[in-house]
């Protein structure tokens, strides 16, 4: 076992002692000040924690999800699979997994009413397990200002390009732009 060896270690758990074991005593470091610059950068952000339902299909994928740790950032994206809502989380350009059912549920409401601020890697427990899946994500978000975007802002950008664009071909093709 490579423990480590500077004057720090009273204050490392046996956890900790496991980890550092298990990936090194630099990315160890490296993850402890990532994580604690995430909480320091989040600390006024609500967030909610969720677990990666399904892992990822190609190996590229796997072996990066099986290398990631605690304050990696993450992607999310949405959409409808066979009439279920799909969450897929990304590591970079690689989908190294989804969430699905109640775990997609929890995330989609969340961003119905809020906007997220950032993603994360949580908790690692299949790091270097090939085959393995078990992977926790932070999601942190704020309630947007007035409960929904800036609708009327919006509404004033697009009624603008409408002018412009009949500016630009007059007498050209009917344009229609729809908002909800």
């Amino acid at each position: 076992m490579a423990h480590a060896d500077t004057s720090e270690d009273y204050r490392l758990t046996e956890t900790d002692m496991r980890t550092i074991d298990l990936i090194g005593r630099e990315a160890f470091m490296d993850m402890t000040r990532r994580v604690d610059r995430i909480l320091s950068d989040y600390e006024t952000e609500e967030s909610i924690t969720v677990t990666l339902t399904c892992g990822p299909s190609d190996i590229k994928s796997e072996a990066r999800l099986h290398a990631l740790l605690p304050g990696d950032e993450l992607r999310l994206s949405t959409h409808m699979e066979n009439g279920v809502a799909v969450v897929d989380v990304f590591s970079d350009e690689y989908r190294i997994g989804s969430l699905v059912l109640t775990e997609a549920d929890t995330v989609m409401k969340v961003m119905e009413c809020n906007r997220l601020t950032g993603c994360y890697v949580a908790e690692q427990n299949c790091y270097d397990s090939p085959g393995y899946v078990k992977l926790d994500i932070v999601v942190f978000y704020s309630a947007y200002s007035h409960g929904r975007p800036n609708v009327e802002r919006m509404r004033h950008l697009i009624n603008t390009c409408r002018v412009r664009l009949k500016e630009a071909r007059p007498g050209g093709f009917p344009l229609e732009i729809y908002t909800n």
